[in-house]
Parts: C-alpha cells; structure tokens; sequence
C-alpha cells in the first residue's frame, strides 16, 4: 500500500512539463517497479540482471553515430551521445525513466559509460576482481601441485583397475583405499619446502579440476579373493623378474575374461527371454509353448522385528525376533516374490528349503513355462548342490518343463538383479516402523518390483511346507566335480543326461546321472515340521524383546512361553505335482502309534540310526547344606535344533548327523 500511494503521489507532483507519468496506468508503474526490484541481484558470475536489461535498452535507444540525424537542422559531427527514453514505444523523460525502473542518476551515468566504452559487455562488480587478484597464485605454484598428485598417483595407484569394484574405466588411476586428502596434502607441503605453497582448500580444488581421473578407492565388502590376492601381487610388479609379471599379468586377464564371459551370458540370456515374450503377458499369466522365463534366485541378509527407524539403545545389543528372506525375480517381467521366512517356521537354509520354495514359485507365478533359464550365486550348501541338480532333471523328466539350463555366477562377482530387488526392501525397511510379518508383508507391496511371499506365522504355523527332497533324490545318481562346473543344462530331449560346462564358452561335457532302474514318481516327498521356538528362545523373547514390540503384536511375537510337544509325524498330501499347492498347507500331527513310527522317511531313520550320544555333563560341585543343586540342560544343536549334541566337527567329523547326511547328498 506505501508503495501505491508513493506512485500516486508521484504521477501527481508530474515529472516533467509533458507529465510523461500520467500517460501510464499506475498498475503498468507498479509491476514495472516490483520487477525491477526482482531483477536487483547478481548471477554467479557477479553480474547484475538489471543492469543487462539497461544495456540492451541504450543498444537500441542512444544515439552514437558520427553524424547527428536532424531534419530541421543540418547534421554535423557529433560531439556527444544522446539517449531517447522510451517505455512501452512512448517517450519519456530521464527522470520518468528513472522512477520506472526504481535507478538512479548515477547508475544510469555508470552503465552509459559502459556502453560507450565496452558495447553490451556486462559490468562486473568491482570487488570481485580485486579479491581474484590478491587471490590469485602463480602459475608455477599450481603447475607444481599438479605435477606432485600425477606423479604420486603414479607410484602410489592400484595396477589394473578394471578388476576393482566400482571402477569400470581402465584409465583412471586409483589410489588405495587407506589414502586420503589430507595425507597427500600433507606430503605436498613437505615436498615444497620453502617454496609457495597450496591451502588445502585450494588443493583439492585443483586436485579435482585437473586430474579428476586420479581417484581414491572406496571401502567394499564381499570382494572376489581372487581378484583381492592378484592386486596385490600386481603392486609388487617392479621387484618381480620379467617372466613372473608376465606370469601374473596373465593369470589376472585370464580370471576377468571368465568373469566377463558369465556376466555377458546372463545378460544374454535375459535378452533371449525378453524377446520371446508375447506382448501384454502379465507376471503370472499363462505362457505358451515358445515362451522362455529367466529367474534368478538368492537369499538375503536376515532381518529382525521389532524394526523401528527411531531405535532405541538397548535393542542394538539384543537378537530380537529373526525373519530370512528368499527372493525369485523374473527380470524379462521385472517382477520379484520375496519369501518371508520366520525363525519358527524355518527347518534350514539349506537344499531342501530353496528347493521347496523354487517349487512354490514355479507353480504358482511359473504360468506353466517350458523353458526356463536359471542364474544363482556360488553357495554350494544352498544353490549348488547335486539336490537341485536332481531337482532339475526331475522337473524335466516328469514332464513339468522341457529344458531348463542353470548358470552359476563366478565367486566373488555374483552381484546380479535379485540383490537390486533387496536393495529396494532394505531402503524401505530403514526407514519404517515394523512389529510382525504381517507388517513386513505391506512393506514389500509398497514397491511395484516386489511381491510377498509369507512362509509360515510368528508362532511357527506353515503356509508354505518344506519338502525332504534329499531322502527323495536318496536313490538318483550325482554330477560330481560341481565345484568346478558354472553350468548345467537338462533337456527331454536327452533323459538321463545333464549337460555340463565349465564357463560359458567352455565345450559341452555330457554327464549321465542315473535312476538306478527306479521310475521317477510324480509323487511329493514329505513334509519336513519345523522345530518352533526352543523354550529358551521363547524364554528371551519373552523377557528380553516383548517390552519393545507394540502393544497388538506382543502376544503375537513374543507370546508367553509354554512347553513344546514333540511331533512325530505329518500327513502327506495327496496332491500331484500337476496339482497347485495352496498357500496353506494342512500340516497336522498324527497320533504316537507303532503304524506311524513305521512310515518315518529313510532320512529321518538314517538321523535316529546316527545320532551321537549326548556330550557328557560335567558332575555338579557338591553343593552346601540346605541349597538344591541345579543340573545342566543337556546341549541343542544350532543347526537340526535336536538335544543331545552340538553342531561341532570333532577329529574331521560333524557331531550332527543331520549335518553329515546333508553333506553326503551336497
């Protein structure tokens, strides 16, 4: 409102004797004010806007010529410049112009002065040259800094930094991780003496504006040995004899070919099933005969609940609630299920537990697809194992898929899409507030990749069984040398073969794993029951982790303990492997009879048979008089969560017998 009235005033008092104001509405005045007061600033480069806007209007409005331009009078040669004002194409007078644009006499004698002398050169402010001269450092002095980082990059950088993590350019030249800034700096400053030397600041700045190639490794975890052990071998390649570096040279190329060849096959193969999908094919839908899935499947990081962003201290050192994660992801339809696997409905991480849930999948969200690519990590009591080989081939031999290859990643360089797809869970979860599975669930579906997958309850109740493939597998023959192999190939083509390479351009071996003379059953093996909560665990969940969960979920998480009943047995289900499995599977114990001991499963025999005697219990010091003595509870064993021993290796031999079978079937 002042600024109203002071217009008003203004076109009152008139400016001049033509009243140039009054020829304006004072709304045009008031906008043309307030957008030369937005225009009073400067740019990054020290240049004021407005005043650029007053350069292009003397360009056009003032009159320099050598001649004066007149019609009444004769022109002669001009002795000054003359500036016509003008606003919106009507001429104004110099004060008039000057209230318009809210300037002053003097800004209008400086930027003319410009003008004349620099043309539309904008004029910088004065201060900033004065300051970038007292600034200023010497050519020699940068050229000397420049000169020390190269040659220290040169001593100093990783040889061959292809086959470092992150470090895609050949190039570049990467210092050690231990390396920093300051050291260098530091070491620049010695080296200089009594010569001119950088600020810090001013180090750095030239360090990045001039060798932006000379980096500083990273900190990475999860590194391939191999890689790690020929890097440090090829920083000793000075005080090595020519034969030998040519030795290591050699080997290092040789190991990032056959990296390089795996991870071209993988995209290959993503590449070959994207361009046989059919147009507007949905993740799950019905596929045809020619159609080809690529999965990749792994296992995540475990996770806990309760999970709050806003942790509290006494939680960090506590093992709350423990949830595994199992990710399939189909990447021609970028789409991922994640398996939410609770502590007390996990039998194991191991074949039978990957296996049962690659079968899940594959029935579920398969769409009945015959050819299937496959790509895993190296984790051979996991992923390559003869179980899932055998798995494979049985797939195929039944009928359920007409080929299906399996690639393995080289150790070490097994980062594929799958971890992408964790790497988005574990953003959200960071950041959320989680108390149950159920929680965990909505979490997932916040993401358009992902899709949740629960396995079983927080009270151990399954919703998807774990099958003992290994006792069904017990009688099929093995592919030996797996270690060694990265890939496997099962054709109907070709029963009884499996076909085998080392790396992807490797020939192809042919490999005959055997039935023994048995027909291959359609039939499902059995369903192996969790073990549940042992009443310790439910003891320190109970005492330890309960005040933490929120109210709703504490009987749900961390529910009061009770005794657990041992299980003998499950009924079997009757469904065939053309049948879906429903996401509940009935497990229910049968009764303690002598007909159900009989039809216990070869494996859980062969676990009876073998199980080893319980360590023996150190007596009790004699306790005083009027104090009861306390005995030790006999030992549960972390890995078939069985009392009477320890999963411990004693003269090269596991104590566990459940542990020895699988090895034995790995």
């Amino acid at each position: 409102m002042k600024e109203m009235d002071y217009i008003k005033a203004m076109v009152q008092k008139k400016c001049c004797a033509n009243d140039c104001l009054s020829k304006l509405s004072v709304d045009t005045i008031y906008a043309t004010r307030e957008q030369c007061h937005d225009l009073q600033l400067r740019c990054d480069q020290h240049v004021n806007h407005l005043h650029l806007l007053l350069l292009g209007h003397f360009d056009a409005c003032l009159h320099d010529s050598d001649k004066t331009l007149s019609k009444k009078h004769k022109n002669t040669d001009r002795s000054r410049t003359r500036l016509v004002s003008t606003f919106h194409g009507i001429p104004v007078c110099i004060d008039a112009f000057h209230f318009l644009h809210d300037i002053s006499r003097r800004t209008t004698r400086d930027l003319r002065l410009q003008f004349e002398q620099h043309g539309l050169e904008p004029k910088m402010h004065g201060n900033v040259i004065k300051t970038s001269q007292s600034k200023a450092l010497p050519f020699e002095v940068r050229d000397h800094a420049v000169k020390f980082i190269e040659n220290y990059a040169l001593v100093n950088a990783l040889v061959l930094p292809g086959r470092t993590a992150g470090m895609k350019n050949p190039d570049v030249l990467v210092l050690p991780c231990g390396t920093t800034k300051t050291k260098v700096h530091e070491l620049y400053v010695q080296a200089c003496a009594d010569k001119q030397a950088m600020s810090y600041s001013l180090f750095c700045e030239t360090w990045n504006k001039f060798l932006p190639g000379v980096c500083i490794q990273k900190p990475r975890t999860d590194l391939c040995a191999v890689c790690k052990q020929d890097t440090m071998k090829l920083q000793k390649l000075k005080s090595l004899d020519e034969e030998a570096r040519e030795e290591v040279l050699t080997r290092s190329l040789k190991h990032l070919s056959l990296v390089a060849q795996q991870r071209d096959h993988y995209k290959s193969s993503i590449a070959q099933s994207y361009h046989t999908i059919p147009e507007g094919l949905q993740f799950g839908d019905a596929v045809g005969t020619a159609v080809k899935l690529h999965f990749s499947f792994d296992f995540a990081q475990q996770i806990f609940i309760p999970n709050s962003s806003q942790q509290v201290g006494p939680l960090y050192f506590l093992v709350p609630y423990k949830l595994a994660l199992f990710g399939i992801m189909c990447e021609p339809l970028s789409r991922m299920v994640m398996y939410v696997i609770p502590e007390a409905a996990l039998v194991s991480k191991g074949s039978n537990m990957v296996i049962s849930l690659l079968h899940h999948f594959l029935l579920k969200y398969g769409g009945g697809v015959n050819q299937i690519f496959l790509n895993a990590d190296n984790c051979v009591g996991q992923n390559k194992n003869n179980s899932v080989l055998q798995y494979m081939m049985w797939r195929v031999a039944t009928g359920m898929n007409s080929s299906i290859e399996l690639a393995f990643m080289v150790a070490g360089h097994t980062k594929f899409s799958p971890d992408y797809g964790f790497g988005i869970f574990k953003r959200l979860y960071r950041n959320a507030d989680v108390n149950s599975i159920e929680d965990v669930c909505n979490l997932i579906s916040r993401s358009k990749l992902l899709m949740a997958e629960p396995v079983g309850t927080e009270q151990g109740d399954v919703l998807i069984p774990c099958f003992d493939w290994q006792s069904k597998f017990v009688s099929l023959g093995k592919v030996s040398g797996i270690k060694q192999l990265h890939h496997f190939a099962f054709d109907a083509s070709k029963p009884g073969l499996c076909l085998v390479r080392d790396y992807a351009q490797s020939p192809v071996h042919e490999v005959s794993v055997n039935w023994h003379g048995e027909p291959m059953s359609s039939q499902l093996p059995q369903v192996l029951v969790p073990p549940r909560l042992t009443q310790a665990r439910q003891v320190y969940l109970f005492t330890k982790i309960r005040p933490y969960v929120a109210d709703e979920f504490k009987d749900r998480v961390c529910p009061k303990p009770v005794e657990v009943e041992a299980v003998d047995e499950v009924e079997q289900p009757s469904c065939s492997t053309n049948e879906q499995l429903t996401d509940k599977a009935a497990i229910k114990p049968k009764q303690h009879t002598e007909k159900a001991k009989s039809k216990q499963s070869v494996a859980a025999k062969q676990s009876v048979s073998t199980r080893s005697a319980p360590l023996p219990i150190a007596e009790p010091l004699p306790a005083p008089s009027g104090k009861s003595v306390q005995k030790r509870a006999p030992p549960t064993c972390s890995y078939c969560r069985v009392q009477g021993h320890r999963d411990a290796v004693r003269s090269g031999k596991s104590l566990c017998p459940k542990r020895t079978l699988d090895s034995s079937n790995d």
